[in-house]
């Protein structure tokens, strides 16, 4: 049954290529646009619903071998929908002169997503920690990506949640050399993910240029408000930053009350606790995106700097 499919789904294919290359398409043209959904073995999933939008408005539904057809103009996004599954593509968007045919594939009681390096498989597994909330380091689970880069989240034991958080340190899984070698931040985090079947964007450890440049480490702060700066975080999205400062002995201090959104920002010391920032503190700066509906907070390495006066030499 499955081979039949996938040569039905071939021959379609070829013939509407053929018929595309003999007479071309327009956006008046009618056009035939196909696909087939694939379950997690392999195997067609039947009854996934697809809601086609755009210039052509229609509803189609997959057949036993998980294949679906339907004749559209002009451009048109394809959207599948199955109880309790996710997929990906979550959508496809066809034109005239796009490839007609796309394979999506579908699970379900997991999230799968995939740790990259500047869009690159990373050469070993890395850990992934998946934490019901930013506090919550001794109810965490963890999981290992594969060869691919891919790490799977069964949803057992989460229904009692709306969200979970999805987090890699690269202390855990590079040396410090390798860390500054390879451009990497030092913790990434996805906030927000639905406990639900879903394919996550991927989380790419590169930093793209980002860091703290103010304060240097060790600096002397000797009053404020200071003036931090940063190189930004180089990618096509639309980042925000913030401070955040852990005291002695580990103890979090807390975040800057406000959030900036240039290289550059007037630091006045009050933290969103509602403290004031004075004493020697460890000064990180993150910056923040969201995706698919998921806020991506990204960590740069922090700065020892001394609130007043440098310690005395032994």
């Amino acid at each position: 049954m499955k081979r039949n499919a996938v040569f039905a789904l071939t021959v379609l294919l070829a013939v509407v290529l053929l018929a595309v290359s003999w007479g071309g398409a327009s956006a008046s043209t009618r056009y035939t646009i196909f696909g087939q959904v694939l379950d997690e073995s392999g195997l067609g999933l039947a009854g996934v619903t697809l809601f086609i939008e755009g210039d052509t408005e229609a509803v189609v539904t997959t057949d036993e071998n998980g294949v679906w057809t339907a004749e559209v103009r002009g451009t048109v996004t394809v959207t599948p929908e199955k109880v309790d599954f996710a997929f990906s593509p979550r959508q496809y968007t066809f034109t005239p002169e796009t490839q007609p045919g796309v394979l999506m594939r579908a699970i379900t009681g997991k999230i799968v997503g995939r740790v990259v390096i500047r869009g690159e498989v990373p050469d070993r597994p890395i850990t992934v920690w998946v934490l019901r909330s930013p506090s919550s380091d001794e109810e965490s689970q963890v999981v290992q990506t594969d060869e691919a880069g891919l790490f799977v989240i069964p949803l057992e034991g989460y229904s009692d949640l709306e969200a979970l958080i999805v987090s890699v340190d690269s202390n855990e899984n590079y040396t410090d050399e390798e860390i500054e070698e390879l451009g990497l931040t030092s913790w990434s985090h996805i906030y927000g993910v639905p406990a639900e079947p879903r394919f996550l964007p991927d989380l790419d450890l590169y930093a793209y240029g980002f860091g703290l440049l103010k304060p240097e480490d060790e600096e002397v702060v000797t009053s404020l408000p200071y003036e931090v700066q940063i190189s930004p975080y180089d990618r096509d999205v639309e980042p925000f930053y913030e401070m955040y400062f852990w005291g002695a002995e580990n103890s979090w201090l807390g975040s800057s009350s406000e959030l900036f959104y240039e290289e550059s920002f007037t630091f006045d010391g009050s933290l969103d606790t509602g403290a004031v920032l004075s004493e020697d503190a460890e000064w990180y700066v993150s910056v923040n995106f969201e995706q698919d509906e998921l806020l991506f907070s990204l960590d740069a390495f922090g700065n020892l700097v001394y609130f007043g006066s440098a310690p005395e030499e032994d």
